[in-house]
């Protein structure tokens, strides 16, 4: 480069025109004495502010976007790792669900899912990461929307004739209309590049219209020719002295370097429009760069058709014929510039992609969308080239080996991408985005669901943990192929179900009923039943109690079954050895029994578990707990009970757990009944009883003795009283407890019939057969004590008698200790009979 080339470029960087002249001059003068590099230099000054005045206005704007709305959808805080989804955006797309949940609009949920995406990602400029996300995510519901809206809606034109075609562009729309796969091909790479448009919309790069004011091709050079006599400093290299296309390679010399950095410029955009499917924009930009001729030779792929041959003109005009009738040649032309190394490699790019040269464009390629972009460029191009030369009645120009070697399955491209030599495509074709994205073009619905699946699972692990943004748009995407009929098989419906059911837990977290039962009545019929019951173990307010039962039934959910495996679940935990207040956790099984207790028609099963609640309380010894579990219950339960039977003609499988139920209750009931009289007795004898007077010494006065008297006639009487009520009261304990001993139709607790066998009812069985070996005992010694503190052994007769009775069979509930010391306890009321005068069983005796 010269001496004033520099100048120049430094001038150009600094962004000042470093030329000395006359201010009186005028602006129009002053721009007619300036050469065309200064004329360039001024367009680029004016063209940097104001990119720069733009990128500023937009960052201001962009501030206060993230401080009001992205601020919500993530945490600025992490800004380095992938953040998790707020309320916000669970909401919003739970709104949308909500709103298209049925597969009529299926699609009209996806365009929301893109829009919701699209908003939010233009908002989180500042967390790459975020954005990034978004962006993918976007593109991936424009690819549901596309794939599967042809997929499930295309029509086949059956009135496009199949005979020999007289077009080209016939022969491919027809290949269009009736190859799905093609079809669908072409509408990936339409989706490739609208995703990289949009991506090229959002960056700030510089452009070359930036740079020139439709000036004429390479200005730069064809100054320094025709004013080469009048220069003082010219180029370092020689210039070409011709301005055509080829006169740099026909004369082997260059062009100005200012051209030169401008025509790399040039090239980079026009593969950058070809790449985002904008080739018109790529030929103004040409014409706008005085490089018309290059404009044409993007022109030279077109199909060929001539309406005339096939339509009848009207009124004699000829209609337009389309497209470039000697396309053969112009892509041997196009294919042989794609491999002349002596061509920029963006030039290459360019006419490869339009030819169908795919070795040629992956050298361009830096992404794993642009690798696939490519190679089904090239397999479309191959496959529709393949149908034109077979049915349309001409000679083609015959293409090289190499070019036939691009027909591609699907299969073989996507197995070529993960075997690329770029280490950094094989890594982006394992990303999630990229492999979602080809399961979805492959239509392959078992690998995408046991991948979802997979990937819930690793989020549910907290040594693998996913980000929830994969977790939900994972969900979604699962209902949405739900909605379209894509569940294929049982194994694609046990993996979405497993998608859905961690995902149903995840939103727990924004502790919003709607939102929570609404994924929840997604699932299956039995993951919702223990979805559900999930949710519902972790709510304590009873208001909220109710509104989720609300929501539970107007979501068609099986709320009984629920709040059946609630109860059993909060029942079944165990309590912690190292907690503080065992009793808290109690009480929290006490409370769960709200479940049930607030609806009428579950006032069996409300007993039922009630029953077992008490078992492990009886067992402890905790019986104020039984009674305030008994206390949940409401006092009409057995008439609902009973009434319920009548309704439903007493049905086989419910009442004789119903009638199971009301026994055991009335068992209990009896029994905490019977310890209640016994404590109150028990007070009574040891609290209440009257204290005799002291007596008063022989030298006490008249009056201290009259006191005595009234004192002690008043003690007998409290005392003959005391003994009375204390009797009564210990015939009324000694009933209660000889009724627990000799209860009707059996032994206490035990049904007459047989439940029908289960885990439940056997685990039932095993506590009821325990308790009873602890009651029976325990009430026969309690009997004994009654009746001997009572004054009445002969009780204690009656006693032995009920226990060896065979109608009974107590005895075989006591164990040899128990049964040995209640033995010597009957034999001490024995010796207290014969001190009353009876024998030792109680009858009188003979004089």
């Amino acid at each position: 480069m010269s001496g004033m080339d520099q100048l120049r470029r430094k001038s150009l960087h600094r962004g000042v025109l470093s030329l000395d002249l006359d201010d009186s001059f005028p602006d129009d003068t002053i721009q007619m004495l300036q050469s065309p590099t200064i004329r360039r230099q001024n367009l680029r000054n004016a063209s940097t502010l104001d990119t720069t005045a733009s990128i500023n206005e937009n960052s201001l704007m962009d501030v206060s976007i993230l401080q009001g709305e992205a601020s919500k959808f993530y945490n600025q805080s992490n800004a380095s790792e992938c953040v998790e989804p707020t309320e916000s955006l669970v909401q919003a797309f739970y709104n949308v669900f909500e709103t298209y949940n049925d597969g009529q609009s299926a699609f009209d949920a996806v365009k929301e899912f893109h829009e919701i995406c699209k908003t939010l990602s233009q908002s989180a400029k500042n967390n790459k990461v975020l954005e990034n996300w978004l962006i993918e995510e976007k593109n991936t519901w424009h690819l549901v929307e596309t794939l599967y809206g042809d997929r499930l809606n295309y029509e086949y034109d059956e009135e496009m004739p199949m005979e020999l075609m007289l077009s080209e562009k016939e022969v491919m729309l027809d290949v269009f209309n009736r190859d799905s796969v093609t079809r669908q091909c072409q509408l990936v790479v339409d989706w490739l590049e609208q995703a990289e448009a949009d991506k090229k919309e959002q960056s700030q790069k510089l452009q070359a219209q930036h740079f020139s004011d439709k000036t004429v091709c390479w200005e730069n050079t064809v100054y320094q020719i025709q004013q080469k006599d009048n220069l003082a400093y010219t180029s370092g290299v020689a210039l070409v002295t011709e301005i055509d296309p080829d006169a740099p390679l026909r004369q082997q010399k260059h062009i100005h370097s200012l051209d030169l950095e401008d025509e790399r410029l040039l090239l980079s955009q026009i593969l950058s429009h070809i790449r985002c499917g904008q080739l018109d924009l790529a030929q103004q930009l040409c014409m706008h760069c005085g490089q018309q001729w290059r404009a044409a030779t993007l022109e030279g792929w077109r199909l060929y058709h001539n309406p005339n041959l096939t339509k009848e003109s009207e009124n004699g005009v000829l209609l337009p014929i389309e497209g470039n009738p000697n396309r053969d040649i112009w892509k041997v032309a196009a294919w042989r510039m794609s491999e002349d190394n002596r061509l920029p490699q963006a030039t290459r790019t360019t006419y490869a992609a339009l030819c169908g040269h795919l070795q040629q464009m992956l050298p361009s390629m830096v992404t794993w969308a642009d690798w696939l972009w490519a190679h089904l460029r090239a397999m479309i191009d191959v496959r529709i080239e393949e149908e034109i030369r077979e049915r349309v009645n001409k000679q083609y120009v015959e293409m090289p080996n190499s070019y036939w070697a691009n027909k591609m399955s699907l299969t073989q491209i996507f197995a070529a991408l993960a075997s690329s030599p770029l280490p950094k495509i094989r890594a982006e074709h394992a990303e999630d985005f990229p492999t979602v994205q080809r399961a979805l073009i492959l239509d392959d619905m078992v690998t995408l669901y046991a991948t979802l699946a997979a990937w819930a699972r690793q989020h549910a692990d907290l040594k693998f943990q996913k980000s929830p943004l994969l977790l939900r748009f994972s969900a979604h995407l699962v209902l949405i192929l739900k909605q379209l009929g894509k569940e294929e098989n049982e194994s694609c419906a046990q993996h979405a179900a497993e998608v859905l059911k961690i995902y149903s837990k995840y939103v727990i977290s924004t502790k919003k009923p709607e939102i929570i039962i609404s994924y929840i009545s997604q699932l299956p019929q039995k993951e919702q039943v223990e979805a559900l019951a999930v949710y519902l173990e972790s709510i304590t307010d009873p208001d909220l109690k109710a509104h989720c039962l609300i929501l539970a039934n107007n979501a068609q959910l099986d709320v009984e079954k629920a709040a059946r495996q609630v109860v059993i679940s909060i029942r079944e935990r165990p309590v912690p050895i190292t907690a503080l207040n065992p009793k808290d956790e109690y009480y929290a099984k006490i409370q769960a029994l709200d479940w049930l207790v607030v609806c009428p028609t579950q006032s069996g099963e409300a007993l039922w578990h009630a029953n077992a609640l008490v078992r492990q309380f009886v067992a402890k010894g905790e019986l104020d707990l039984a009674r305030m579990t008994y206390a949940k219950i409401p006092q009409d339960t057995l008439h609902h009970i009973v009434q319920q039977g009548q309704l439903l003609n007493d049905d086989e499988d419910t009442m004789p757990r119903h009638s199971a139920a009301m026994r055991e209750y009335l068992s209990f009931q009896h029994y905490l009944d019977a310890h209640r009289d016994f404590g109150e007795w028990m007070h009574y004898l040891h609290k209440k009883k009257p204290i005799s007077p002291e007596s008063v010494p022989k030298e006490a006065t008249f009056q201290q003795k009259l006191l005595f008297e009234e004192q002690l006639k008043y003690y007998k009487s409290a005392h003959e009283s005391w003994k009375k009520n204390l009797c009564h009261m210990a015939e009324v304990c000694h009933k209660r407890f000889i009724n627990i001993l000799t209860f009707p139709d059996g032994i206490w607790l035990k049904e007459m019939g047989q439940l029908e066998p289960c885990a439940e009812v056997n685990a039932r069985n095993v506590e009821i057969d325990a308790l009873i070996r602890i009651v029976i005992p325990q009430s026969a010694f309690l009997v004994h004590d009654i009746c001997l503190k009572s004054g009445n052994p002969k009780g204690s007769m009656d006693l032995a008698n009920i226990i060896a009775s065979e109608q009974y069979e107590l005895y075989k509930f006591f164990n040899k200790k128990d049964l040995k010391e209640l033995l010597q306890k009957i034999c001490e009321s024995s010796v207290e009979l014969l001190k009353m005068n009876y024998d030792s069983f109680g009858h009188e005796a003979s004089s």
